[in-house]
């Protein structure tokens, strides 16, 4: 839910709280987690995002915004979808084959108490295309990032799910190579969620109040390396609950690549009930580590744990 600009960034920052955001269709929201002692690696450099204002658009607005065809952005971003856990909804998207999802960990497990929550063959994966939109039940589970009992890592929220059906007539999203993961201070990227508590479009005639997909153009802010290893990153993505989970994408010559997905941001429990009671938004300047977007990178164990989904290996 927050758009804002970016400042010149300092050669260390912690990672503050991001918190979890996974959105009860009604309930409390969400359960947090956070990670210490995390090093920006890149220069101090300033980034160009210097406006304050709403950056997300559905996908006729980004249309419309980029010059494209709504059927080619429906189509290039389709892989995105939501996912359902009993009362809970986050987002999720097609990884590497038609039959794989990733998401976040705390659909599924608690990172506070390791509550296990909604067993993941309850839940289901839509996708919508145009006026195209497919249901799948999950069948298994292929990894999942957190590890019980212990403390949660941000790095570590991520899961990695395997579907009954293959999706039909939808370009999964493609897992990123090496060249891919040379990422830096104001790259830029784009931010998908198959939906958000606080973006929502209300009907011409009847003013029921609808919950789109977002698509966001923004940037990375910080990446971090605790102890040397590529963990967390950081951007100046809109977020709110029901975009846990969602997709962090760079295009390449091989197509839309899976950079990583959206974990959480700072702000309070109470920030994310007034967004979504109220659509009272709170805005800030980016400030690595107090206010700004955390996403997991497809990277390490998460990556390996594709793999194995795509190969048909087992968890």
């Amino acid at each position: 839910m927050m758009r804002f600009p970016l400042i010149s960034l300092s050669a260390l920052a912690l990672l503050m709280h991001p918190g979890s955001m996974d959105v009860p269709l009604a309930g409390p929201l969400g359960r947090d987690i956070s990670e210490r002692r995390s090093t920006h690696i890149f220069e101090s450099v300033a980034i160009v995002d210097e406006y304050d204002e709403e950056g997300r658009y559905t996908e006729n607005e980004y249309a419309i915004k980029r010059g494209l065809s709504v059927p080619d952005v429906q189509t290039r971003f389709a892989a995105t979808g939501i996912i359902t856990c009993g009362k809970y909804r986050g987002s999720a998207q097609l990884t590497g084959n038609n039959d794989t999802i990733t998401t976040s960990a705390h659909m599924f497990t608690g990172a506070r108490d390791c509550d296990p929550g909604t067993p993941p063959e309850s839940c289901t994966f839509t996708t919508k295309k145009g006026n195209d939109t497919q249901t799948r039940r999950i069948s298994k589970v292929v990894g999942n990032g957190f590890k019980c009992p212990g403390k949660q890592k941000t790095g570590n929220d991520w899961a990695v799910l395997k579907l009954q059906r293959p999706i039909e007539r939808v370009e999964p999203y493609l897992l990123p190579s090496l060249s891919d993961f040379y990422i830096k201070t104001g790259d830029k990227i784009v931010s998908v969620a198959g939906m958000s508590i606080d973006f929502h479009r209300r009907h011409p005639t009847t003013g029921s109040k609808s919950f789109p997909k977002s698509i966001e153009d923004c940037q990375v802010g910080t990446v971090y390396y605790p102890l040397g290893k590529f963990s967390t990153f950081d951007t100046t993505c809109d977020f709110s609950g029901g975009a846990s989970g969602g997709s962090i994408l760079r295009a390449s010559e091989r197509g839309t690549v899976l950079l990583g997905i959206n974990k959480g941001n700072n702000e309070t429990l109470k920030e994310r009930e007034n967004a979504r009671d109220n659509g009272i938004v709170r805005r800030e300047k980016y400030s690595a580590g107090e206010y700004a977007s955390y996403h997991v990178p497809v990277d390490g164990e998460f990556l390996k744990a594709i793999e194995r989904a795509i190969s048909g290996g087992a968890k």
